[in-house]
């Protein structure tokens, strides 16, 4: 399963690169996310050596594939202080509606 969950996370960072409406669309989701759940992720990104530059990059993809769900960035300490975190639902919606679209025009193998 942590298999899977890498490809997604980097098929994620292909559509934030690759696709501009994927990209436009995950940025406006994250531009709503609070002030300070989004100083806490970029402090855990900062620190595991990322750079500012690619923080909305680095959240949508943490944050479409589920994997903040199991407290990566700190969305399970967040909740306790909201009451519901729909970000995370939106960009994953996102990505799976950008999955569906790409897999319906995939030529055969």
């Amino acid at each position: 399963e942590e298999k899977s969950l890498v490809t997604l996370h980097e098929c994620a960072h292909a559509f934030f690169h690759l696709l501009p409406r994927y990209r436009q669309q995950a940025n406006s989701i994250l531009s709503e996310l609070p002030r300070g759940y989004r100083l806490r992720a970029e402090a855990v990104l900062r620190g595991k050596g990322y750079h500012p530059k690619v923080f909305p990059d680095e959240l949508q993809a943490y944050l479409a594939t589920g994997d903040l769900d199991h407290g990566v960035l700190g969305v399970k300490t967040l909740s306790s202080k909201l009451k519901h975190f729909p970000w995370g639902a939106r960009l994953a919606e996102l990505f799976r509606q950008t999955q569906r679209a790409f897999a319906t025009r995939a030529p055969a193998l």
